[in-house]
């Protein structure tokens, strides 16, 4: 039973993977090795001691490899690089899109085979409040960067005599388009409008990847992908 319950996981995860082809989001709440970029551009490396973390940093505290430890505000952060632990890997070896490496074996690897979580400052449509939010579409990023919504509702995913075997799709994201200051919401209900708003505005070629259909919420990292790739 409990081999066969792992086999329809593997099996239910792959099939999920197709439609969740973006970097998964940090889940752990462990002690991590981490480095940190603050607005001088000045670098810390070391372990993580505490991050106040909700899909978003708010703070963390981290202490360098000679045990000082350094606390950084949202407002301090540039950048994080948190190192993915062997369950993360397992995770993303279960949940990387086979759709995406279809298209490229050579930029969509660098999600694949990543080190890091990474998180980066944005401004968020509602009160321009600024957010340090984790990038989920690294290596295909120089058009358009995707974060996480720390306040996403999620599709109920599936289970198994009450198992719970594979999460649920995120409902929404944050994009920023190069040149813009300000995050876009891009929402599960509003994709098919916001589509050709995001998309198809200033690269009229995207809209033949639609071959014929409505765009779909599933292929949202799909079509991300293609406008790095073609239109530059």
């Amino acid at each position: 039973m409990k081999l066969l319950i792992i086999l329809l996981f593997i099996l239910l995860s792959q099939i999920t993977s197709i439609a969740q082809s973006f970097m998964p989001g940090y889940q752990n709440t462990w002690t991590i090795r981490a480095i940190v970029i603050d607005q001088k551009g000045d670098s810390t490396r070391g372990v993580v001691t505490w991050m106040n973390h909700t899909r978003n940093i708010k703070e963390l505290t981290i202490k360098d490899d000679q045990g000082i430890k350094q606390k950084f505000e949202e407002q301090d952060i540039k950048r994080v690089l948190a190192k993915l632990s062997d369950m993360d890997k397992l995770s993303m070896s279960m949940e990387s899109s086979s759709s995406l490496k279809d298209l490229s074996q050579t930029d969509i690897k660098q999600v694949a085979e990543a080190k890091y979580f990474i998180w980066e400052p944005a401004i968020t449509p509602k009160k321009g409040k600024l957010k340090v939010l984790q990038l989920v579409n690294p290596g295909f990023d120089s058009r358009i960067k995707v974060y996480r919504d720390p306040m996403a509702q999620e599709t109920s995913g599936v289970g198994i005599a009450g198992v719970k075997l594979t999460g649920g799709i995120e409902k929404s994201y944050y994009l920023v388009k190069t040149g813009e200051d300000v995050a876009t919401l891009m929402e599960r209900g509003d994709y098919k409008k916001q589509f050709y708003d995001v998309f198809v505005k200033g690269c009229p070629t995207m809209e033949k990847f639609l071959e014929g259909k409505k765009p779909d919420w599933d292929d949202f990292a799909k079509h991300v992908f293609l406008n790095e790739q073609n239109c530059q």
